[in-house]
């Protein structure tokens, strides 16, 4: 456990979650931008992506730096896109992250000098 006066000193799960699901956000609408299609059939919004809770280890104290976090959501497709491929196409883009190339937080960072790399999974 990392208490929080070090945060150079570890990964902080949520705010890599943050991160990484912004990274995850851009890739999905560039690949489901809204479409003609949506307005000329009435569709209300277009394809969407929204994280709707958020879990992470809740026992410990608010100055401990949590070592996993976890993002749930929601994808609602219009029926123009195919939700198989998009799908599988978001996946291998959220697992195959370089976290070292999102930035992170003021002393913040998602990859320590010994090497430890914060991961991103995304599961259906």
């Amino acid at each position: 456990k990392q208490h929080s006066a070090f945060p150079h000193d570890a990964i902080n799960a949520m705010e890599l979650a943050m991160d990484a699901l912004q990274a995850v956000q851009n890739k999905f609408y560039e690949l489901c931008p809204p479409t003609d299609k949506e307005r000329k059939f009435g569709f209300k919004c277009c394809t969407t992506m929204k994280p709707t809770q958020w879990a992470y280890p809740s026992r410990a104290p608010s100055s401990t730096i949590p070592h996993t976090a976890t993002i749930s959501g929601d994808i609602r497709m219009s029926p123009f896109y195919n939700i198989g491929e998009i799908r599988e196409e978001i996946r291998l883009f959220a697992n195959s992250l370089d976290v070292s190339k999102l930035g992170g937080r003021g002393p913040s960072q998602y990859v320590l000098p010994d090497g430890t790399r914060g991961a991103v999974k995304l599961e259906y």
